[in-house]
C-alpha cells in the first residue's frame, strides 16, 4: 500500500504520472489487446492519487480491494439502484436475483463485472433469518442496504487505472472524465474533522449490559455474545478520509461506499462469504492483542494459546461457522483449510482460520446468505439467541455496522465482507461502532476498552480528542 499515492492526504513514495490522456490511441492499443486475448473494451489512464480519483469519479461510486491483491477495483456509471426494505425482504431476494442456482466453475473471469455492488445493513440481515429488530433508529436517512449494477469497473494498477466495460463508448466518456476530474481534484487538500467524539454508551451504561450479558451466560441462553459501542463526530470528507485510512491501516477487505449525501469508508479485516463455483469459504476473526510491539507469529500464537478466553471466543467461532457452513454444504466437505494464524494491523494481532466447503447442488445465493449472515463472530453464539438479547440490550440500530458489503455476480459467484471498523457518514456527522466478545471469564473494564482499541484506527483517522471512556451519551 505503501506504493500508492492518495493525494489530499499524506505523503507518497510514488509520484503520479502526467495527466496526458490519448484516447484513440489508448482505444486503438486496448482493441488489439482484446483482438489477441479476448479482453473486454478497456482503457488506461494515469492514476494521480486515491483521493482525486473517489472525488473524480462523482456521487456515486463504490470500491473494494481486490481479493488477494494489494490494489483496488472501483464501479461507476450505474445503471440502476435499489434500497433495500428491511420489511420487503421477498422483494429484495427477487430483485438481486438471488434465488439463483450457483452455476459451478466457469472458467477464468473476465476484467468487466456483471452484476451487483453494495452492502446489507445488519437489520436487514436480521430480518432474512425472520428476527424484526426495534432498537431506536437514532440516525435518519440510513439505508436497510444499497446495491446498484456498475457498467464500469476501473482497477488501480501501480502508476495507472484501467476501465472495463461492455460498451466501449462509456469507457471512452469515464476514461477522459476521470482523467480531467484527477487534474483538477489532486490540487484540493482536504483537513481532517477536528472535533471531539460523543459516545451512544459510556462506561456506566456497559457495565449495565455487561451484567445483563453475564446473566444470560450463567442461565445458558447464550455461551458468548458481541455487544458494541458507537461514536459520533463531525464529518470528514469521505474520499479523504478513505485515503488517510489506507495510507495508516490498510486491510484486505477494505471497501469504499459514497452515494448522495451517505458514504462508509472500511478497513474491514474479515471476509464472511468467498463463493467461487461451488466452492464456499469463511474466515472468522476471533481473538484481539494489542500491538504494542512486534513479537513473532509463534510467540503470538503462543500468547493466544494461552490466554483461556481469547482461545475459547476463537474455538467456540469454528464450530459456529463449521456448522453454518453445514447447513449448505454437502457432508462431509466441510474442512479448516489454515488454522489459527496470526494477522496483523495497525493497532491489533487477530487470530484467523479459514474454513471452506463444497455447496449442495440445490441450494441457492439465497440459502448461502441465511446460512453465514450475519457474521457469527460478531454476534455470538447461539446466533438468533444472541442476535435478540443485542437488540434488546443495545441502546441504537447498527444499521452497516455488522452488516456484510460485496458482489452478486451474474455467473453466481458471491463475495461479503464483514463491515466492522468501519466509518459510516451521514450528513454532518461521521459514526464509528466496534464490539467484542463477552463470555463469563470477561470482564467490563476490559471488554469496554478493547472496544475503544478495535476502532482506534478511524477515531484516530477522525484526529478525535478528549477522554472517551467518560465522553458523554450521544
Amino acid at each position: 500500500m505503501g506504493a500508492i499515492a492518495t493525494g489530499g492526504g499524506g505523503s507518497s513514495s510514488l509520484q503520479p504520472a502526467a495527466l496526458v490522456l490519448d484516447v484513440p490511441r489508448t482505444q486503438e492499443r486496448m482493441r488489439s489487446r482484446r483482438e489477441n486475448r479476448g479482453q473486454p473494451s478497456a482503457v488506461s489512464i494515469p492514476f494521480a492519487g486515491l483521493a482525486p480519483l473517489l472525488q473524480a469519479c462523482g456521487r456515486h461510486v463504490m470500491l473494494r480491494r481486490q481479493p488477494e491483491s494489494d490494489g483496488f477495483e472501483g464501479f461507476v456509471d450505474f445503471e440502476t439502484s435499489r434500497r433495500l426494505d428491511r420489511r420487503q425482504i421477498e422483494a429484495d431476494l427477487q430483485a438481486l436475483g438471488l434465488h439463483r442456482i450457483p452455476a459451478g466453475d466457469q472458467g477464468p473471469k473476465a476484467e468487466t463485472f456483471c452484476g451487483w455492488v453494495g452492502f446489507f445493513g445488519y437489520e436487514w440481515l436480521c430480518a432474512l433469518q425472520g428476527i424484526e429488530c426495534r432498537a431506536p433508529r437514532d440516525i435518519e436517512g440510513v439505508p436497510d442496504g444499497l446495491f446498484a449494477r456498475p457498467n464500469v469497473r476501473w482497477v488501480i494498477r501501480d502508476d495507472r487505472v484501467d476501465l472495463y466495460g461492455q460498451d466501449p463508448r462509456r469507457v471512452a466518456e469515464w476514461s477522459e472524465r476521470l482523467a480531467s476530474r484527477m487534474a483538477a481534484e489532486r490540487a484540493l487538500v482536504d483537513s481532517p474533522a477536528g472535533s471531539s467524539p460523543t459516545v451512544n454508551c459510556d462506561l456506566a451504561m456497559y457495565e449495565q449490559m455487561f451484567g445483563q450479558a453475564q446473566e444470560a451466560l450463567r442461565k445458558g441462553e447464550t455461551y458468548q455474545i458481541k455487544l458494541s459501542i458507537r461514536h459520533r463526530a463531525a464529518a470528514p470528507d469521505p474520499a479523504s478520509a478513505f485515503a488517510r485510512l489506507m495510507e495508516r491501516n490498510p486491510a484486505p477487505e477494505a471497501f469504499f461506499i459514497r452515494w448522495d449525501d451517505f458514504a462508509l469508508v472500511s478497513c474491514s479485516p474479515e471476509m464472511v462469504i468467498d463463493l467461487r463455483g461451488k466452492t464456499l469459504a469463511t474466515r472468522p476473526i476471533g481473538g484481539t492483542f494489542p500491538r504494542e510491539a512486534d513479537i513473532a507469529p509463534a510467540q503470538l500464537r503462543s500468547a493466544f494459546a494461552a490466554d483461556g478466553k481469547e482461545s475459547a471466543e476463537h474455538n467456540m467461532l469454528i464450530d459456529l461457522e463449521r456448522n453454518d457452513l453445514n447447513r449448505v454444504c454437502r457432508s462431509g466437505s466441510v474442512q479448516i483449510t489454515h488454522l489459527r494464524e496470526v494477522e496483523s494491523y495497525a493497532h491489533v494481532h487477530h487470530l484467523v482460520t479459514r474454513i471452506a466447503g463444497e455447496i449442495h447442488p440445490t441450494v441457492s445465493q439465497a440459502d448461502i446468505l441465511r446460512a453465514l449472515l450475519p457474521g457469527g463472530s460478531i454476534i455470538g453464539c447461539p446466533k438468533y439467541r444472541s442476535i435478540e438479547l443485542i437488540d434488546q440490550w443495545e441502546p441504537s440500530f447498527r444499521g452497516p455496522y455488522t452488516g456484510s458489503f460485496g458482489t452478486i455476480a451474474d455467473d453466481g459467484d458471491l463475495r461479503f465482507n464483514l463491515i466492522i471498523r468501519t466509518l459510516l457518514i451521514q450528513g454532518r456527522y461521521g459514526y464509528v461502532q466496534a464490539g467484542g466478545g463477552i463470555v463469563i471469564q470477561s470482564n467490563a473494564a476490559y471488554e469496554y476498552r478493547e472496544n475503544l482499541l478495535k476502532g482506534r484506527a478511524l477515531l484516530d483517522l477522525l484526529e478525535v480528542t478528549g477522554d472517551l471512556e467518560n465522553g458523554p451519551s450521544a
